[in-house]
């Protein structure tokens, strides 16, 4: 009887002993993979901005904002990487200011501000492009003014313009407008950066 008792408390000792052990590792294993998906999760599907902070909005913006060339090179898409159009739900309106590189009158940098709606791309899942006509934008006489072009959704805003159009442009803000509720300015010229977002016309 006495070494049935003997037996039967080790084992459950080694039972328990077990169970804390292998609770430990779970646990240890849950919390790095908690840990480890905090700045993954950057990495996916942007649905909210609303857990970034504007350092970690900047980071993405720099990182997901892609600039292509299509149609022969007579436009430009700003392609939003990984943005998805649930955001379009909070923000209607998405606005880019572009500095001119080297160009200014009276001191201060011609500029360029793009107004695009914020809507679905064909893959309803992702934010659409912002189609820029820069053939278009080049047949036209510079002055300050807001630009509309048929068969684009975006105004073009230009103020400090020079007797011609500048041919290199950095993106230096960018905001997610909101009518109803608050919009979010991300600035990215004048802040260290590793490269600059630049379109070329």
């Amino acid at each position: 009887m006495t070494n049935s008792h003997a037996q039967k408390l080790k084992s459950v000792v080694l039972s328990a002993l077990f169970f804390a052990v292998g609770f430990s590792i779970f646990f240890s294993i849950a919390n790095n993979v908690s840990i480890q998906r905090d700045p993954a999760s950057l990495n996916e599907k942007m649905n909210s901005l609303s857990g970034l902070d504007r350092a970690q909005l900047k980071s993405e913006l720099e990182r997901k904002i892609k600039i292509r060339s299509i149609s022969n090179g007579t436009e430009k898409a700003i392609v939003l990487e990984g943005f998805s159009s649930n955001l379009c739900k909070q923000y209607e309106n998405v606005q880019l200011t572009f500095t001119a590189e080297g160009v200014s009158v009276a001191g201060e940098p011609t500029q360029m501000k793009i107004n695009s709606p914020c809507e679905a791309a064909q893959d309803p899942a992702e934010m659409a492009s912002i189609r820029i006509p820069i053939e278009k934008i080049m047949n036209s006489k510079p002055r300050d003014a807001e630009f509309s072009f048929l068969g684009y959704n975006s105004k073009f805003t230009f103020s400090k313009s020079a007797d011609e159009w500048p041919h290199v442009w950095i993106l230096s803000s960018f905001e997610f407008l909101s009518v109803g509720g608050k919009s979010k300015l991300v600035k990215l010229q004048g802040e260290e950066r590793s490269t600059p977002i630049v379109l070329e016309f």
